[in-house]
């Protein structure tokens, strides 16, 4: 409740598409990354499910973003120290063979700037604690983050886009190295953006009166 009230101040509302894909076992969620805003629209999207999230320790560092992550006994990643991310990956790895709490990761590593939202290459190393722990991988989109907190907001509402895609269970990818793993999740979220997210953010838009939008409006 107190994400969404933050989220709502901040004139964002959250839709929530595929929650169903879900499997009632822990998993590991991989989105693209475009916001501050991202985990605080998860923990909405998902406020009835146990959740933790990795971000980079820069994070920890942001008004109320930080403590939100702490709160649900997230880790924050020093990209700059091997041995510090490899203590997390074991972390988070350990978490998951718990079964006990999903964990969301954005492995483009850094906020997107790309005015078209185009996803980035996803880092492989951040698919090892899955393939580990033998869980299901989830395939994630978030769109609409980079409106929110404008310093001087020209709608009402500003819609923010989350779809939960369908999952990749271990034993379809049980074979394939975390290079090729990285990069098959990396389309299928890449399609969820470009076929889903910008039609049902565009849709949203019209809804709010808005007659053009781009990303820096």
């Amino acid at each position: 409740q107190v994400c969404k009230r933050a989220i709502n101040s901040f004139r964002g509302e959250v839709h929530v598409v595929g929650k169903e894909n879900i499997p009632n076992e822990s998993c590991l969620f991989v989105c693209n990354h475009l916001s501050m805003f991202d985990p605080l629209a998860f923990l909405v999207a998902l406020e009835e499910e146990p959740l933790a999230i990795l971000a980079k320790k820069e994070a920890s560092k942001i008004p109320f973003v930080g403590r939100c992550i702490r709160a649900i006994d997230g880790e924050y990643i020093d990209r700059e120290d091997i041995k510090q991310s490899l203590r997390v990956m074991m972390s988070i790895e350990s978490d998951l063979k718990k079964e006990n709490k999903h964990w969301l990761i954005f492995p483009e590593g850094t906020r997107n700037k790309d005015p078209k939202c185009n996803v980035g290459e996803f880092h492989h190393g951040t698919f090892r604690p899955a393939v580990r722990s033998e869980v299901p991988i989830i395939p994630c989109c978030v769109y609409g983050t980079f409106r929110v907190a404008k310093i001087r907001p020209t709608h009402k509402r500003y819609p923010v886009y989350i779809e939960f895609g369908k999952p990749i269970f271990y034993e379809e990818y049980k074979e394939k190295s975390t290079q090729e793993i990285a990069d098959i999740v990396q389309k299928e979220v890449q399609k969820m953006v470009s076929y889903h997210a910008r039609k049902a953010d565009s849709d949203a838009m019209i809804k709010y009166n808005s007659e053009t939008y781009n990303r820096n409006e």
